[in-house]
């Protein structure tokens, strides 16, 4: 299952008092950044942190009552959950999240060449190839 992963440039953002940081790009969007992310790239509470770039995705957190248990859907009984967007990587340059993603993307190019070739040689034909590749890649 391939995740989706985005990437962006970190342009400003505030700690929280966890020592997390809530990161903003150039179109406000805001990237939850867990602390020991941005101490990867030497930052901890209270510094300045923006320059930097990341790659992030969209995750289902729980959310937490006052007394620190989980909420709970009076209706359904299953716990309560939101969308928050979270960095997966930082990095310290643009030039080295783009390279990380282009090498990402080369080895699943070389998968799917492989799988492909190998398909080929298992006498498939090129539309149950390419159904093949869709359905897997």
């Amino acid at each position: 299952m391939q995740k989706n992963i985005s990437m962006t440039d970190i342009t400003s953002g505030t700690w929280s008092a966890a020592g997390n940081f809530t990161g903003k790009d150039i179109t406000g969007e805001r990237i939850f950044i867990g602390k020991d992310l941005m101490a990867s790239l030497g930052y901890s509470a209270g510094d300045v942190a923006s320059g930097f770039s990341c790659a992030y995705r969209t995750n289902l957190i729980g959310q937490l009552d006052e007394k620190g248990n989980p909420k709970v859907d009076t209706t359904t009984g299953e716990p309560i959950k939101v969308a928050r967007v979270e960095a997966t990587a930082l990095f310290e340059s643009t030039d080295a999240m783009h390279e990380a993603f282009a090498s990402r993307e080369s080895h699943s190019f070389k998968v799917q060449a492989k799988v492909q070739a190998s398909a080929k040689s298992a006498g498939l034909t090129e539309s149950a190839i390419n159904n093949l590749l869709s359905v897997a890649f």
